[in-house]
């Protein structure tokens, strides 16, 4: 099952196209994620773009994901993106472990002013796709985005993101507020 998921990953990662479209960073006073976004493919129908990036706190845990999601709009006049994604997770912090997530997200544009979006987001992996010792891996946050120029977007965010170990406390346990900006080329 291991040789499986390293194949996965490795396809990823060899698939992925040359030029980004997105650099995402957020911070806060213990952590940092930085996320590399580009897109894999669209249609009328919808698009999917590619992700890696990693998290990295102040007690030396690191957390690596590459994963795929796929969005599209709920409807013409719909105001709501909805996606699926999958994602493989590697976390490192004395151990090794990798887990296989599912999820997805959602983002909306309820107001008036549509540089103004409510963006929410969950993944799961539980303990059969979880691997390295690993029991499980859960991920949801929610984000309040503003469109300060075309191609630059500033948040403030919530996400909660637990990698759970066999026979020892959580090796990541994360729940916080941040501060982020996408910035797309």
């Amino acid at each position: 099952m291991m040789l499986r998921c390293s194949t996965f990953v490795a396809l990823l990662i060899f698939c992925a196209p040359v030029m980004a479209d997105s650099i995402d960073v957020n911070l806060n006073n213990n952590t940092a994620q930085f996320q590399y976004i580009a897109p894999v493919g669209y249609s009328e129908e919808g698009k999917a773009e590619l992700h890696a990036g990693f998290l990295y706190d102040n007690k030396n845990n690191v957390l690596g994901d590459l994963g795929l999601l796929v969005m599209s709009d709920l409807s013409k006049s719909s105001n709501t993106s909805l996606g699926v994604g999958l994602k493989t997770v590697a976390a490192l912090s004395g151990d090794f472990s990798l887990a296989l997530a599912l999820g997805g997200k959602i983002r909306s544009t309820p107001f008036a002013n549509r540089r103004i979006g409510l963006v929410g987001l969950v993944y799961v992996a539980p303990k059969i796709v979880s691997f390295g010792g690993a029991d499980f891996f859960v991920h949801g946050g929610v984000s309040v985005e503003y469109e300060i120029i075309k191609h630059a977007v500033a948040y403030v965010g919530y996400r909660n993101i637990r990698f759970g170990v066999e026979n020892s406390p959580d090796m990541l346990d994360e729940k916080s507020a941040h501060l982020g900006v996408r910035i797309s080329f």
